[in-house]
């Protein structure tokens, strides 16, 4: 049976935090006072946006970094039936494949059905579309979440891989898969493509995507064991 500990740790708590964090982010107008900051650096247009840093490294390798990592651990898998010392591992490189790419379409299906607005798109900005939620009224695709980011965020599924296989090193895990959400959300933010909250979102959908393919995958038996370690 799954302990309250557990449920405690890895689903109430991050969501009441998390919940915060985009309340305190609308209350307080966060998306726009960053977004017009970012504007007003890049010389009240979006100069960054195409940047060798933020286009060519960050968003465009960063898309094929997140799946030279699925590669990986697709060849892992392979090498699952060929090596006995990797056999073990078989159950988890098959959710450790599913779940991010779970987690990726998910957030790529509801930003296509939010029809919200890029930053750049806002008149604010230069664009044409008067606010944040004008597109969903003319029944356009929309940009939130944030997709880009969820090549970085969909790897917390490495969280719990680590749980069961390698417990020690689940948070290293963890913050290496979050600095790769962090990188790709600011690279967009700077190109004037997301705003703070398509990410905070974004983080959401990943984190549970990754916490019920957890339940789902390995149940509860192991995980206050591993929780000890």
């Amino acid at each position: 049976m799954l302990s309250r500990t557990f449920l405690l740790q890895h689903a109430l708590v991050p969501g009441i935090l998390l919940s915060l964090c985009l309340a305190f982010v609308y209350h307080y107008h966060i998306d726009y006072k960053l977004a017009d900051h970012l504007f007003q650096l890049e010389g009240y247009h979006w100069s960054l946006r195409h940047q060798w840093l933020f286009e060519i490294v960050l968003h465009d390798g960063g898309k094929m970094f997140s799946w030279l990592i699925g590669a990986a651990v697709s060849a892992l898998l392979v090498a699952s039936f060929y090596h006995d010392t990797i056999k073990p591992f078989r159950k988890g490189l098959v959710f450790l494949l599913c779940i991010p790419l779970f987690s990726v379409a998910l957030v790529n299906i509801l930003k296509a059905l939010s029809g919200t607005a890029c930053p750049g798109e806002l008149t604010r900005y230069g664009g044409s579309s008067f606010d944040h939620w004008s597109l969903a009224m003319l029944g356009h695709q929309g940009c939130t979440p944030a997709g880009h980011s969820s090549g970085g965020y969909a790897w917390m599924a490495w969280y719990f891989f680590a749980l069961i296989y390698l417990p020690r090193w689940r948070f290293q895990g963890l913050l290496a898969s979050v600095f790769l959400g962090v990188a790709f959300g600011v690279a967009q933010q700077f190109r004037g493509e997301h705003f703070l909250s398509h990410d905070l979102f974004t983080v959401v959908i990943c984190w549970y995507s990754s916490l019920a393919g957890f339940l789902l995958f390995f149940g509860g038996d192991t995980v206050t064991t591993n929780l000890r370690e």
